[in-house]
């Protein structure tokens, strides 16, 4: 059973910065992302919904099949 660590205030203030820095990145990256979508047309942004697709559902299944018979 684990147990909780308690942290001191320096570890606490460190790892609330850390979490907002990173809150803050994950936000930028998602406007940049959102702003090249919005400017792609609907042929290409099917296009490249559809690779996406292929390639993580590919992957799944490689990892599934992987584990199944090959361990």
């Amino acid at each position: 059973m684990k147990t909780s660590v308690k942290l001191t205030s320096g570890q606490e203030k460190l790892a609330m910065r850390i979490s907002y820095s990173l809150v803050h990145w994950q936000r930028r990256l998602a406007m940049k992302m959102n702003t090249t979508i919005n400017s792609l047309p609907a042929q290409q942004l099917k296009f490249w919904l559809f690779l996406v697709c292929l390639l993580g559902g590919g992957t799944c299944i490689y990892l599934i099949v992987t584990s199944l018979f090959f361990t």
